[in-house]
C-alpha cells in the first residue's frame, strides 16, 4: 500500500490524530518526505530508518525540536 497524498482516504485526518509515533521503513524518497511532512502537521514524532547498500540507516524526528527528514546527497 503506497503512503502519500493519493492514499488519504485511506491514512486520513482520523488515522493521523491517532498515531502516537510514526515508524517509517519506506522505499522512496517520496513516501520518506510525506511522512517527514505528516510528522510536522500533526505533531507526531517520526522515526525515519532506511538502508544505503549494507549500511542501516535511522533518524529520529521529534517536530519543531530536532532536524527534520532531508534527503541525502
Amino acid at each position: 500500500l503506497t503512503v502519500s497524498e493519493r492514499t488519504c482516504e485511506i491514512f486520513d485526518d482520523l488515522f493521523w490524530r491517532e498515531q502516537n509515533v510514526i515508524v517509517g521503513a519506506v522505499d522512496n524518497v517520496s513516501a520518506r518526505e510525506y511522512l517527514n511532512y505528516v510528522s510536522h502537521f500533526y505533531q507526531i514524532p517520526f522515526l525515519e530508518s532506511g538502508t544505503n547498500g549494507l549500511l542501516s540507516l535511522s533518524q529520529p524526528i521529534i517536530p519543531f525540536k530536532t532536524q527534520e527528514y532531508k534527503v541525502p546527497e
